[in-house]
């Protein structure tokens, strides 16, 4: 995890410090930042310290947890543009925006989703690939 590049004071931090927090730093087979698994589990990811961040990156490394938070956050995602009532067969264009949506953050509108769904794309491209995984 980056956090030694963010050691100094928020003021140097935010105008000084090239790399990105470390909270943004992914982990885990199902690649996700820190900051939306601290999310996806209720917590406030500006609040949390170095020693959660590492143990949460730890937990995100094992398999089981890592689908298991992924899943959640799909359906927090799912819920957010009220694609909940068509579980569990979401369509084609449903699918996209989920995924450019993981990709590109949960507080964005759907109106700039829908201006670049280029990681849904790429989900809705290999899906019968993804299905034949499941199956």
């Amino acid at each position: 995890m980056r956090d030694f590049d963010w050691s100094g004071s928020h003021w140097i931090d935010k105008h000084l410090t090239l790399t990105s927090p470390p909270t943004k730093t992914s982990f885990g087979a199902v690649s996700m930042q820190l900051r939306t698994a601290a999310e996806t589990l209720g917590l406030d990811s500006n609040k949390i310290g170095t020693s959660q961040l590492r143990e949460l990156a730890i937990c995100l490394q094992k398999d089981i947890f890592n689908i298991d938070i992924v899943g959640k956050h799909l359906l927090q995602l799912i819920k957010r543009d009220g694609f909940q009532s068509d579980l569990p067969n979401l369509s084609q264009e449903q699918i996209k925006i989920v995924g450019a949506r993981y990709n590109r953050g949960i507080g964005l509108s759907i109106e700039k989703i829908k201006k670049d769904t280029s990681y849904g794309d790429f989900i809705i491209k290999f899906w019968p690939r993804f299905v034949r995984l499941l199956t």
